[in-house]
């Protein structure tokens, strides 16, 4: 959880923020095709 706050508070820094945001959507996604198959 720190590390998203962190790279949240570096804006300058914006590839390690569209990493993050890309990691956090493919993790959401990847829950919910398991949600999916219950």
């Amino acid at each position: 959880m720190t590390n998203t706050i962190s790279s949240f508070e570096n804006r300058n820094n914006g590839e390690k923020l569209d990493v993050k945001l890309s990691y956090v959507i493919q993790k959401q996604s990847i829950m919910f095709i398991h949600e999916k198959k219950k």
